[in-house]
């Protein structure tokens, strides 16, 4: 069942790495088959963690992606993470997930002098937003602005986060 999840994953983070997309289609295979091998494995009661796996990512991270903080592609690969692995591995990798991307993020940043350029984007949103009386979604000023927002592919650092879970684990079994 891991090496499934890993194959999945590896598809679904060169797939945005390549075309900043994840396809519905691989999400569906990946959700209906950690449905059916926890079905398989652990008969109804598989199929309730299964579908808990996938409840959770949907639930914490339904505000960031209504507000476009985070693309729909990544919470629907998490969510497909989450039918193998169960609400409770599930959040564990979530959690690794946005940690990994943080200190990546925050890397970069101090290494490229990126911050000077984020904190004027952060300027802008904020004038943005009291302009217009309420939150725009932060992606949104990039593109009112004619500048092109950083593009974070945080599809790699589930897959990351999903092997240092596993590798915890020293079974390898969800």
């Amino acid at each position: 069942m891991a090496l499934c999840l890993v194959i999945l994953l590896t598809a679904a983070a060169v797939s945005d790495l390549n075309t900043c997309r994840v396809s519905n289609t691989l999400i569906v295979f990946g959700c209906g088959l950690g449905l059916l091998l926890r079905c398989l494995d652990s008969g109804w009661q598989g199929f309730g963690l299964s579908f808990l796996g996938m409840a959770v990512p949907f639930l914490l991270l339904f505000f960031p992606v209504s507000m476009s903080m985070l693309g729909a592609g990544d919470a629907k690969t998490l969510m497909m993470a989450g039918s193998f692995l169960g609400p409770v591995m599930g959040f564990w990798v979530l959690v690794w997930s946005f940690l990994l991307a943080g200190l990546w993020s925050l890397g970069c940043l101090l290494r490229g002098a990126l911050w000077r350029q984020r904190l004027a984007y952060m300027k802008t949103y904020l004038r943005r937003c009291r302009a217009c009386g309420h939150r725009l979604p932060y992606t949104e000023i990039g593109r009112l602005s004619g500048r092109e927002a950083w593009t974070l592919h945080f599809t790699v650092f589930i897959a990351a986060a999903l092997l240092l879970c596993l590798a915890h684990r020293a079974d390898w079994r969800l």
